[in-house]
């Protein structure tokens, strides 16, 4: 199963060049600029990782994106990325739940690290609710 990627980023130019990144990877990668959009494509094609810039076009918040990606997408992870890395949207980054907070710019290979991260913690997670799931059928039966 290829994985897929939801990137919500609303610089063009970096979307395209991330996303491209993430395709020599071998992954299924969604583009959306906005929340919006995020919020559509997720409901409709759902993701193993989101890759959500904090500040979007607009008012909108990659951080308050963060609940309505992980309610849309439960066994999905959820990566942020800034330009502006403060303290504060740090600690709110991760009370949030997100897998991981990184920092523009960025390395190639340092968001590919993290992303390969975040996809191996989405398997463990399915492969925890496939064992449940088994282990409660069999004590059913018996």
């Amino acid at each position: 199963m290829t994985e897929r990627v939801l990137l919500v980023e609303d610089n063009h130019a970096l979307a395209e060049n991330v996303a491209e990144i993430l395709r020599d990877e071998q992954l299924l990668v969604s583009v959306c600029h906005d929340a919006r959009g995020a919020e559509r494509s997720a409901a409709a094609e759902g993701f193993d990782l989101a890759i959500v810039d904090i500040r979007l076009a607009g008012a909108e918040s990659g951080l308050d994106l963060v609940p309505i990606l992980h309610r849309l997408s439960p066994e999905g992870e959820v990566l942020l990325i800034t330009g502006n890395a403060t303290l504060d949207s740090a600690i709110r980054a991760i009370r949030r739940g997100v897998y991981a907070y990184l920092p523009k710019p960025f390395e190639p290979d340092d968001l590919v690290t993290l992303v390969k991260r975040a996809l191996a913690q989405v398997a463990l997670k399915r492969e925890k609710h496939a064992l449940s799931q088994r282990l409660a059928a069999s004590e059913a039966l018996y």
